[in-house]
């Protein structure tokens, strides 16, 4: 299921928005979708990057993240300095719990793009699933700082809040 979320960012915001909604129509009419590995699509992109970004998307959007990361092995194979498979490949582990996988790959991202509101909020989502709260706390904390505005972010800050106050009463409170 494809999730729509606010991003700042212009080169994240082609990266997720851009490319999906230009092909979405071509996408769902797609029943018998397959993801292709292999040459180039004739005539309808210019460059490498271009057709990879496409297959990831068409991938992802299809939810199937085994041939997301099929994808972007080999986006990653014929351009390593490329950071879009790094965010596909993070949001397939998601997606396939692995989270510590996915959150290991976001924070590769993060160190790279520190001013990306949208990825401290994917990494807080993960370390709330894998129980460390006081990062996710943390993570929230610092999305926000950057957008203040971001309307998830500051949605998912009020749960992690009330997750973590919940967590440090109970703590205090047991003997």
């Amino acid at each position: 299921m494809l999730r729509c979320m606010t991003i700042n960012s212009s080169l994240l915001r082609l990266l997720i928005g851009g490319i999906l909604v230009c092909v979405c129509g071509l996408l769902r009419a797609d029943p018998n979708y397959a993801p292709e590995i292999g040459p180039p699509m004739a005539g309808e992109f210019h460059t490498i990057k271009q057709q990879l970004w496409f297959k990831a998307a068409k991938a992802e959007l299809h939810g199937d993240w085994a041939g997301v990361l099929r994808v972007t092995q080999q986006w990653l194979y014929m351009r390593p300095s490329d950071v879009e498979p790094l965010i596909y490949q993070a949001r397939a582990h998601a997606n396939l719990d692995n989270a510590e996988l996915a959150l290991k790959q976001y924070q590769q991202v993060v160190s790279r793009f520190p001013e990306e509101d949208f990825l401290f909020l994917e990494i807080s989502r993960l370390q709330m699933r894998l129980g460390e709260h006081t990062q996710a706390c943390w993570s929230i904390n610092k999305a926000l700082t950057i957008n203040p505005e971001y309307m998830d972010a500051l949605d998912f800050h009020d749960s992690i809040c009330n997750k973590v106050s919940d967590d440090h009463a109970s703590t205090e409170t047991t003997p």
